[in-house]
């Protein structure tokens, strides 16, 4: 199958497959994989001392839930030695809860499609409950890659720095971006 085919394929399964995320309970979901595959990414490069607007290739990313091991030895037994590392801080029990809102720490797991290893990352899944009250709406940040992500919904991803310098090195600075796309289940 080509790469063109496979886009298409893939853009047909997150068109039929997107939905909103729900929680009937607001019990934090269950482990998943989803495909997220960018619409459209702009932003900023720096050329000769000023940003100048460009339009980058959006990109496709890998998106796991993991639950993590609750030891190193069960970590290197399932091969998530990683996402152990990353994500079995402390607070990755840590869990805010009321009527309307609740808050979960979870380990997600982001790959750039064709990339040979991803990122582990503690994120927050935050539940809130739907308007007429018929179930919770759940949103995921992870605020070290900069995601915002719906479950079977929308997402988008940027990249910003802290480099405010007038003259930098050699005149260089890293690319300034905002990446918008969907995501759908893949298991």
């Amino acid at each position: 199958m080509t790469f063109r085919a496979i886009g298409t394929v893939a853009t047909l399964l997150i068109c039929l497959g997107f939905h909103q995320a729900e929680a009937s309970d607001g019990a934090p979901l269950q482990n998943f994989v989803q495909l997220c595959i960018g619409e459209m990414s702009r932003g900023f490069n720096w050329k000769h001392g000023s940003w100048k607007p460009v339009r980058f290739e959006p990109s496709r990313y890998v998106i796991r839930k993991l639950t993590v091991p609750k030891s190193r030895q069960d970590a290197r037994a399932q091969n998530k030695a990683m996402a152990h590392f990353h994500c079995s801080q402390p607070e990755a029990s840590e869990k805010q809860d009321s009527k309307t809102y609740k808050s979960y720490k979870v380990c997600i797991g982001i790959q750039e499609a064709g990339a040979k290893n991803g990122d582990f990352e503690l994120c927050d899944e935050v539940h809130r409950k739907m308007k007429n009250g018929t179930g919770w709406l759940v949103i995921i940040y992870c605020p070290g890659q900069k995601l915002y992500f719906e479950p079977n919904g929308w997402f988008h991803r940027s990249s910003i720095h802290a480099d405010v310098r007038r003259n930098p090195p050699n005149d260089y600075k890293d690319s300034l971006t905002i990446s918008v796309g969907k995501c759908t289940n893949i298991k």
